[in-house]
């Protein structure tokens, strides 16, 4: 289809200029639509933990919608980025509900999954795309970096990528990139490039981000 092949030159030159000086890839991406990274050579897949494992951090009312595999706090181990939604959400769109949970899960010295942070409002609502439907495209993960695409519109198309960094020196995860691509359908050739970095919004805590902000 034109708008899968769009995103197929798109996500990959903004996620270029996103993890711009960041370290090597060295993770998975499990979600199928991650058009991004789905054809690198140099992504290493990654077993992800038993549905057992993670029923423990999904709430009553949710279930999952995606999940992602990397080392996200710098130590050599595969951690765990939850996405969640609330069961019958198309049915809950603009109710004021949370939709979409991020959560990033940590394995501990013994190998164990344990839930270290939350943002309610780093993810668009399945209602968020327009005309495209869903604007969620899925998770990347790169060596204490993740990233979260978006991509929908109408006539005018747009993308999303959402960067945060891990800094080892606070064991905290921070906004790092916050960039988006748009153009009209009819010339996908003309497109406007906007990123913005820590000069333009300051050190934003992962958990405090919220994407409905227009900042």
């Amino acid at each position: 289809m034109i708008q899968q092949a769009i995103v197929r030159l798109l996500l990959p030159a903004i996620l270029a200029i996103l993890s711009y000086n960041n370290p090597s890839p060295g993770d998975q991406h499990t979600h199928p639509d991650t058009l991004a990274v789905a054809e690198r050579a140099d992504i290493i897949p990654a077993g992800l933990p038993a549905p057992d494992e993670l029923s423990a951090f999904v709430p009553e009312h949710y279930s999952i919608l995606d999940t992602a595999a990397g080392d996200l706090n710098q130590d050599k181990k595969d951690d765990l980025i939850l996405v969640l939604k609330r069961n019958g959400e198309d049915t809950l769109v603009n109710t004021g509900e949370p939709d979409r949970p991020l959560l990033i899960l940590i394995r501990d010295d013994h190998n164990r999954l344990q839930q270290v942070r939350r943002n309610d409002n780093t993810i668009y609502c399945i209602g968020c795309g327009g005309i495209m439907g869903d604007p969620y495209v899925g998770i990347v993960i790169r060596n204490g970096y993740f990233s979260v695409e978006h991509y929908g519109g109408s006539a005018w198309r747009w993308t999303r990528i959402i960067t945060y960094k891990y800094v080892a020196a606070d064991q905290e995860w921070y906004l790092h990139k916050d960039g988006s691509e748009s153009f009209h359908a009819s010339e996908p050739d003309k497109i406007k490039t906007t990123i913005r970095t820590t000069r333009d919004f300051g050190n934003i805590k992962f958990e405090d981000f919220d994407i409905y902000e227009d900042r």
